[in-house]
């Protein structure tokens, strides 16, 4: 698990699953629509980086799994979720 260490609402961290190891290196997440990088709750938004999947490019479909490329995200405040991915690749993972 990868603790991105940031003072925001959603305090994310990567996943990857023991079948594929990848150790990622997160640059920054944002909101979706605004790219700002405060996160709000209940809110699209992207993580960019390097080595984010083993995979290509993939995109999920409804209902968007927790599971997507072998990568899983955690969000963490008082407890721990794991996040809804809509697009998972090698540098960019989108999720609800």
């Amino acid at each position: 698990m990868l603790d991105l260490g940031r003072d925001l609402v959603k305090k994310p961290a990567v996943v990857n699953s023991a079948r594929f190891r990848c150790k990622p290196a997160i640059f920054t997440a944002a909101d979706s629509a605004s790219f700002t990088t405060g996160l709000s709750p209940y809110s699209l938004a992207t993580i960019y980086g390097q080595e984010m999947s083993a995979f290509l490019p993939v995109e999920a479909t409804l209902p968007w799994p927790t599971t997507l490329a072998g990568v899983q995200l955690e969000i963490c405040d008082d407890e721990c979720t794991l996040a809804q991915l809509i697009y998972v690749s090698r540098e960019q993972v989108n999720f609800y």
